[in-house]
């Protein structure tokens, strides 16, 4: 039996006979109201709430020393933590908090986060039990990651554009409180993820835990979409098989869909510490490589077509943000141009996008 019906029996597996769902705390968090699709979602969650304004306040109070040098095992641990609204409202809550990630766990004096609220908590708030979510804040405390922060959100919302089968995000002025007033507080301007179990509830998806996938189980349109979006960005930084930066979920229609997420490591962001990947033919991280092997133009040109009627919302999309100084929303409309001087030359689409990719073909 060949892997890739090894995949689908477990993937069928894994929709009829619902695995567990973990329940490491008892407290709970969620929410972003926006124009994407709500196909069986409306208001539900705290980022729902959230996302009625541009930037919310986020406060967590918790045992620094604990958190912050637990960074192998990555275990919760309590904490408080107050969301303010637009409004001027604020919740006040116990809930636990733990680092995540790999790279940027073991490289940054900040390490990203993920809450979890107790999900008894959200029921008397009257909210679904969507209760994580991952932070993203800068690594270190000062103005270039900071940048490297916004500029990352801003390729989330980029993506939002595309489509609705996307991460949603939200802005907030975050402050990181030591409870033993030891450390000196971290305040700067983060953003909140939606967890995998929200935008699955959002899309009527299917509940299972099934993460990694050949790729020839996707759907076509949309992982070219995703594969030409990672272009785009100048993102070689992901592999759908293995989960690295990227997971699926499939659709009540059956349809697989693969969902993108951290885009610190690109050409877009452009970060001081990541390095080129010769095997991709990089020189430096600002070098585009299409990971597609030997696309077919008829996949690609619907895409395409897609890709320029959002040009301009991309480039509104970051000239209106403001929180980046115009020099850095410069360079990034003028990588984002240069994406789209290739599509406006026939002969580059194809030496670009139509290659082959030799032993790696089957993992793209």
């Amino acid at each position: 039996m060949n892997l890739c019906n090894v995949w689908k029996i477990l993937l069928f597996v894994g929709i009829v006979f619902q695995a567990p769902k973990f329940s490491f705390a008892q407290n709970g968090v969620a929410t972003e109201a926006d124009s994407m699709m709500y196909v069986n979602h409306e208001k539900e969650s705290i980022l729902d709430h959230l996302l009625e304004s541009k930037m919310s306040k986020l406060e967590i109070v918790t045992n620094l020393d604990s958190l912050f040098g637990d960074r192998r095992l990555k275990a919760y641990k309590d904490a408080n933590a107050t969301f303010t609204f637009e409004n001027g409202e604020s919740w006040t809550d116990s809930l636990e908090v733990k680092v995540r990630g790999v790279y940027r766990a073991a490289k940054c004096d900040n390490p990203p986060l993920k809450i979890k609220y107790s999900k008894k908590l959200l029921k008397k708030r009257g909210l679904k039990k969507r209760n994580e979510y991952k932070v993203v804040y800068p690594c270190k405390n000062n103005k270039s990651y900071q940048n490297y922060i916004y500029k990352e959100y801003l390729i989330y919302k980029m993506y939002n554009e595309l489509t609705d089968k996307s991460l949603r995000v939200h802005l907030i002025d975050f402050t990181l409180r030591d409870v033993n007033q030891e450390k000196e507080d971290i305040h700067t301007t983060g953003f909140l993820i939606e967890h995998r179990e929200e935008i699955i509830k959002r899309l009527d998806a299917h509940k299972n835990d099934m993460r990694c996938l050949p790729v020839k189980m996707l759907s076509p349109e949309d992982y070219t979409l995703f594969q030409v979006f990672q272009f785009m960005i100048g993102n070689v930084d992901w592999l759908i098989e293995t989960c690295k930066n990227a997971e699926v979920i499939q659709l009540r229609d059956s349809t697989i869909i693969p969902i993108p997420y951290d885009f610190d490591y690109t050409g877009m962001v452009k970060p001081s510490y990541a390095k080129p990947f010769s095997h991709f033919n990089q020189i430096k991280i600002t070098d585009r490589y299409f990971l597609g092997h030997n696309k077919n133009m008829e996949e690609l040109i619907p895409i395409f077509e897609l890709f320029k009627e959002k040009k301009n919302n991309f480039i509104e999309l970051i000239n209106d943000f403001s929180y980046l100084s115009k020099r850095e929303r410069k360079v990034m409309i003028r990588y984002l141009q240069s994406f789209y001087r290739i599509l406006d030359r026939p002969a580059q689409i194809k030496k670009v996008f139509v290659h082959d990719m030799g032993p790696m073909k089957e993992q793209y």
